[in-house]
């Protein structure tokens, strides 16, 4: 029984206190409509978010899985709604691709959180809401407490069209502050404290007993002032290290005494090093849910091609002792 609580602790430890990775998308749904695939409500009229085939990369995070998700300047608003949350700070991250903002003139905002636990009946009210607009040299990211365009607050950087930047958004429940952070120093990613903020807005229409929960993620390209972009990589967690995912080496791969696995980016199978007769390899979403366990004894490859694309967490166990990693399947 002292086993087995050690392993679940561990493993909440590696996922985010309490498991509070909230959501991990990385579109890996057929190229088309990205419709209802993974829970998703496609709120509204008009063209539906599309699923196309990239895959947006940013140096230091682990390579990205399945698709990635496009905006068009008008259409459908989808929702995805997650566990409520009604204290601390929620935070959202993403890869970004802005191709076109010749259409902005009125900037509008393109991405958010919502308190709306049921997206099918209600959108909800919005904070933590994404702005961008054009600027003399491609354009600039601002971020809202809520939807009044006049209380956007502006990244003072300006970012060229086609490139990706890594995007992340949070609301303060407590506090009732959003914040923004645009391509943040690579030495944070994994830590608890978040870095200096780009730009924090703590004024806006998304005020009183409104703001206490946060329960849903929305897309929004209704507005024709909308740009052209793609999207993807995106998580929702309740703490920096939640939503700033880094690439473990092979050499920094979590060994466990002998036992190791020879890296943390999967594909169709993963050498396991050093197991002995009482070794285990297990493999849990991230949303703490055992997927597949494997005994091994002595070096043996492990097949995951059974494994769909995604986040995992790893735990290495032998005898009393275990390790946890987190393992990406591409």
């Amino acid at each position: 029984m002292k086993k087995n609580y050690a392993i679940i602790s561990m493993l909440a430890l590696a996922i985010g206190v309490q498991s509070q990775v909230l959501v991990y998308e990385g579109f890996n749904y057929a190229v088309g409509d990205l419709g209802t695939n993974g829970g998703w409500v496609p709120r509204s009229t008009g063209t539906d978010i599309q699923v196309v085939a990239d895959n947006l990369s940013y140096s230091g995070f682990i390579p990205s899985v399945g698709n990635a998700a496009q905006y068009s300047s008008t259409g459908k608003d989808p929702q995805l709604a997650f566990s409520t949350q009604t204290s601390g700070v929620v935070y959202a991250s993403f890869l970004l691709k802005v191709t076109d903002v010749s259409i902005v003139t009125v900037p509008r905002y393109s991405f958010g959180l919502s308190n709306s636990a049921d997206p099918a009946t209600s959108s909800g009210n919005y904070t933590a809401c994404l702005y961008i607009k054009p600027s003399t040299g491609g354009y600039q990211i601002g971020v809202n407490r809520g939807t009044t365009d006049t209380d956007t607050q502006w990244a003072g950087a300006e970012y060229a069209q086609g490139d990706v930047v890594l995007v992340v958004v949070s609301y303060d429940i407590t506090n009732q502050i959003s914040k923004l952070w645009v391509n943040p120093l690579a030495s944070s990613f994994g830590t608890e404290t978040p870095p200096a903020e780009s730009a924090i807005a703590s004024a806006g229409n998304f005020p009183g007993s409104n703001s206490n929960t946060v329960s849903s993620v929305f897309f929004r390209q209704t507005n024709t002032q909308n740009p052209i972009m793609v999207l993807d990589e995106l998580r929702i967690g309740t703490s920096w290290a939640d939503v700033t995912s880094v690439i473990t080496t092979t050499n920094d791969v979590i060994n466990n005494n002998s036992l190791k696995l020879s890296t943390n980016l999967l594909t169709n199978e993963v050498h396991v090093v050093g197991g002995s007769d009482n070794s285990k390899v297990d493999f849990y979403s991230i949303d703490s849910k055992l997927v597949k366990s494997v005994s091994v004894s002595g070096n043996s490859n492990i097949s995951v091609i059974d494994l769909p694309k995604g986040l995992y967490v790893v735990t290495l166990s032998s005898g009393s002792l275990t390790n946890t990693l987190k393992v990406v399947k591409h």
